[in-house]
């Protein structure tokens, strides 16, 4: 191989790596416009809630069936929400500490921001013993007067 092709090689391998990142970006871009699009949507429930219980105070009426209707569909995109922003940080390789909820990177050991371990430390394997077979303890009951 020439130089001319290990330069090819490695053009080609980086402009694979900077589509892939492009692509992983266009991704959150949209996952993140999701988000605030079901956040807003959840913000416009809860003064549908809200101006509910207004008029229904005043009118005196009973507001519980449509309040449940509601809150069934906030809850439904609260699920969404978390589902997109799971995969938004899969994509970043971010993990969230279970602590303090801060994003920390998918391979460290400790949270940056409270400390908290991230994840089990792994387990240290226990050293092997090398045991020798013990010497047979003498018979308590030979040694015991009758």
């Amino acid at each position: 191989m020439d130089i001319m092709d290990e330069v090819f090689q490695s053009a080609k391998q980086a402009f694979g790596f900077a589509s892939q990142k492009t692509g992983e970006a266009i991704e959150i871009g949209k996952l993140q416009l999701k988000v605030t699009q079901a956040q807003a949507e959840i913000r416009k429930l809860y003064e549908q809630i809200g101006s509910m219980i207004y008029l229904s105070r005043k009118n005196g009426s009973d507001p519980s069936t449509m309040v449940d209707s509601l809150v069934h569909q906030i809850d439904r995109l609260s699920a969404e929400i978390d589902a997109v922003q799971a995969r938004i940080q899969q994509l970043r390789q971010l993990i969230k500490c279970t602590r303090c909820g801060a994003q920390n990177a998918k391979d460290a050991l400790y949270c940056s921001r409270c400390g908290a371990p991230l994840k089990a430390a792994p387990a240290e394997p226990e050293p092997e013993t090398v045991s020798e077979p013990a010497a047979e303890a003498p018979d308590a009951t030979e040694n015991q007067p009758q």
